[in-house]
């Protein structure tokens, strides 16, 4: 008969809530990366040129968050070339929900992504490698427009449409 001991060594331990998963770690300390939380989120997506967040999310709730998190610097150096001003902020577990919720991220993992302070767009999940080269292009390009996060919708009096868009 085996003991108890005998299979929690072969367990491996949860994660420590306040410690960052290893991969999250080595996106955020890379060169035009850091980390980001609700004091300098704002400071962060001022920076001229790109500036992607990455919200990935507790790694065991959220494996694709990993994922991204490895995807996420091969981006940056294919993108390099037309954006060598491409920032990579990895934002804290602390203060996922907080910046989650500003810019309209509902899913976990998502990239946030913002052109010169401006918000573009939010990818949410894992995307082929092909699916990331067809769409990046055109939502780096693209106009800036309203983060969806929290807002009132207006309403038009003569429109027979009520909603916002």
């Amino acid at each position: 008969m085996t003991s108890e001991s005998t299979f929690a060594i072969d367990l491996p331990l949860p994660p420590v809530s306040n410690q960052a998963h290893p991969l999250f770690t080595r996106v955020a300390t890379m060169p035009h990366a850091a980390w980001v939380d609700l004091e300098n989120c704002e400071r962060t997506v001022a920076q001229a040129g790109i500036c992607v967040l990455l919200v990935a999310g507790d790694p065991v709730r959220y494996a694709e968050g990993l994922d991204v998190a490895v995807v996420l610097p091969e981006l940056r150096q294919h993108f390099s070339a037309s954006y060598p001003q491409f920032f990579m902020g990895m934002v804290t577990a602390a203060d996922e929900d907080a910046i989650a919720k500003k810019y309209g991220a509902t899913r976990r993992p998502s990239m946030i992504f913002f052109r010169d302070g401006q918000y573009l767009d939010c990818l949410g999940g894992m995307l082929d490698w092909d699916d990331y080269l067809v769409q990046l292009p055109t939502l780096l390009a693209a106009v800036p427009k309203r983060a969806p996060s929290i807002g009132i919708a207006v309403v038009n009096g003569d429109s027979k449409d009520s909603s916002c868009h």
